[in-house]
């Protein structure tokens, strides 16, 4: 079954294009997977961007003195970052996730996430492609 999530992406992209402004550049696509709490796309933004990183770092530590808490990247940016922009209905529409709980396709199967994984990437490498041809163009000129 194919899957595609090229809207829910695109709201996500424009979400984080108005909220962190170049943030694509902060993500590793080569470990990018949304399906892990630690490499996932909130989780990466959360750890690299200088203006969130070290809100996530103290986080995570306070949390490690709190074993009760959640102490998983994703959680903390989640929580101490994204909260205020992405509600828990949001991180689905917008494609950061999906909902595991009540979709009848997450019996298990990793292709949704593979997709949804996949869709970012595309997207991502498609907008650094562009910038090293625009780069390219103004070296040329």
């Amino acid at each position: 079954m194919p899957f595609d999530f090229s809207k829910e992406v695109a709201r996500g992209a424009q979400v984080l294009d108005t909220n962190f402004p170049g943030w694509e550049q902060y993500i590793d696509m080569g470990q990018l997977d949304i399906r892990n709490h630690s490499t996932c796309l909130l989780a990466q933004l959360g750890s690299k961007h200088p203006n969130l990183a070290p809100k996530v770092t103290a986080e995570l530590g306070r949390r490690e003195q709190n074993p009760s808490e959640p102490t998983t990247l994703f959680d903390t940016a989640w929580d101490t970052v994204f909260v205020d922009l992405i509600d828990d209905e949001t991180v689905i529409t917008h494609g950061f996730t999906l909902d595991h709980a009540n979709d009848e396709h997450m019996q298990d199967d990793d292709a949704p996430y593979e997709a949804l994984t996949q869709e970012w990437k595309d997207l991502i490498g498609g907008r650094r492609s562009g910038k090293a041809a625009q780069v390219a163009a103004v070296a040329a000129e």
